[in-house]
């Protein structure tokens, strides 16, 4: 796990971007990994945010949707503290690139004192050309597309889709057969051990 970084602190620009514009949100695996929400103000002091909430219990335990059988968190309040660690992290963010010939990655070396930035450099700066990506990702639509339209006709609706449910049906019952001579295959055997 990762925490996320949102950084307003002006950071240095690699010395050929080649379209590189910045970032203002990273992650970086250097506090405790707790998917924890940071942030660099415009002036170098370091806050984490803290939440206060409470948990909602499910209004149906059996529904089939998990999230309506498992319960939510509701936030009540919501704010930033200020962090008083001397530390140096690593922050790191990956752009996919669609309007321009690359894709960046990107890291950056922060050092922090009691709490605010003293340096910032830039340890990985990579760019990758993304034609092959943006053509893997073209054809991934045009298939995305090709299954919803043959998911709109008539031969889907009436045949294949009862066909897929009735294979469903059977692959989910065969699934509680075996699972339950899974879990009973330990008594089996103890009846036959001597």
């Amino acid at each position: 796990m990762y925490d996320t970084i949102y950084c307003e602190y002006k950071l240095p620009m690699p010395a050929d971007p080649k379209g590189f514009v910045g970032c203002e949100s990273f992650q970086t695996k250097d506090f405790d990994c707790e998917l924890a929400t940071y942030k660099i103000d415009k002036d170098g002091t370091l806050y984490i945010q803290k939440v206060l909430g409470h948990r909602v219990e499910p209004e149906n335990k059996k529904s089939n949707n998990i999230f309506d059988s498992i319960g939510r968190f509701v936030i009540d309040k919501q704010w930033y503290e200020p962090v008083n660690d001397t530390t140096t992290i690593n922050m790191y963010d990956f752009q996919n690139h669609n309007d321009g010939d690359y894709d960046y990655f990107i890291e950056y070396r922060v050092s922090i004192v009691k709490g605010i930035v003293t340096d910032v450099f830039i340890t990985n700066f990579t760019t990758h050309d993304n034609a092959d990506r943006k053509k893997r990702d073209l054809e991934f639509k045009k298939k995305l597309q090709e299954n919803w339209e043959f998911r709109q006709t008539r031969r889907y609706k009436y045949c294949y889709n009862h066909y897929n449910y009735c294979i469903s049906f059977i692959f989910r019952r065969l699934q509680k057969i075996l699972s339950s001579i899974n879990s009973n295959l330990y008594k089996i055997e103890r009846f036959f051990k001597v």
